[in-house]
């Protein structure tokens, strides 16, 4: 299964890619978000893998293992994220349109 969503932030790109790297804005839009922790290899490179928890109400808990699998930032990120149930690739590249808008389109692979 494959997403695809474009959209246009009324934000310069690096304001944009600034607000979007840091962990805590993630609860601004990923429901359930509770934390994000490095667990390996040198941050933001390659193979590095990051720690995700989410409190998904009556489901429960739910981790996902991280791993970089580019990081070009701030024009974009690859990675992979792993569940025991599921496994979502994601690509994400940030595109300045004028000096206070930037396109952000999110790719999602599910397999």
């Amino acid at each position: 299964m494959k997403f695809k969503t474009v959209i246009d932030i009324n934000q310069s790109k690096l304001k944009t890619v600034e607000i979007f790297e840091k962990p805590d804005n993630m609860k601004y839009w990923q429901d359930g978000f509770e934390s994000f922790k490095h667990i390996s290899g040198e941050e933001n490179q390659p193979g590095s893998k990051y720690r995700i928890l989410y409190d998904m109400g009556k489901r429960g808990k739910m981790e996902l293992i991280e791993t970089l699998l580019e990081y070009n930032m701030p024009d974009s990120m690859y990675a992979e994220f792993d569940h025991s149930h599921m496994r979502n690739t994601v690509r994400v590249t940030f595109q300045e349109l004028d000096a206070s808008t930037t396109r952000m389109h999110y790719m999602r692979w599910i397999t």
